[in-house]
């Protein structure tokens, strides 16, 4: 129970604190995310150029003057969502993905060596976790989409440091724990 529900729980909870304050209250954001000069106009033109729900290459993909648009023009991904939205569904989706992310890298740690399931060797593990998440799923983005890199260097950033938040506070609880099952053993 603890190892599987407890220690997840309160490293989640840690998690959604950290990103509160990270995404929230610092001043980091602020300095990667832009804004229009007219947020009612640049909505309108959003409704009028992309009516549906979904994600927008500008140029499209499949435009036949692609290359040459894309090497002239500005380029754009856009995602859109023609729906409203209210904050707490984006708060308890969000706890609950920490909680599944934490709760498999519980199950992790639980197959490491037992001198590595210390609380040093937790937080180094979970932080090259969030170090594999931001290269692998993070920093991808620029380079595929060719999207401006500021955004997601702060986001592979705050990869790394909330896995560490992450696995300090799986630290605490699973020192001695002793190990899970490994999925190999029959």
């Amino acid at each position: 129970m603890k190892r599987h529900v407890l220690a997840p729980a309160l490293a989640a909870l840690a998690m959604f604190f950290f990103g509160f304050l990270f995404w929230g209250i610092s001043p980091l954001p602020k300095h990667v995310v832009k804004s229009t000069a007219d947020a009612g106009a640049a909505l309108q033109a959003l409704r009028q150029h992309f009516p549906k729900s979904g994600t927008y290459f500008v140029p499209a993909w499949d435009s036949p003057q692609m290359e040459k648009l894309m090497a002239d023009d500005p380029i754009a991904t856009v995602h859109i969502r023609t729906a409203g939205v209210t904050g707490g569904t984006a708060m308890v989706l969000g706890y609950v993905a920490y909680f599944f992310a934490c709760a498999a890298l519980a199950a992790l740690l639980g197959w490491l060596a037992p001198e590595h399931q210390r609380f040093g060797g937790t937080v180094l593990f979970s932080v090259l976790v969030g170090l594999i998440v931001a290269i692998y799923a993070t920093l991808t983005h620029p380079i595929w989409y060719y999207q401006p890199w500021p955004f997601y260097l702060l986001n592979a950033f705050y990869d790394v440091l909330v896995w560490l938040v992450g696995g300090a506070v799986l630290g605490l609880f699973l020192k001695g724990a002793g190990p899970v099952p490994s999925p190999t053993k029959a």
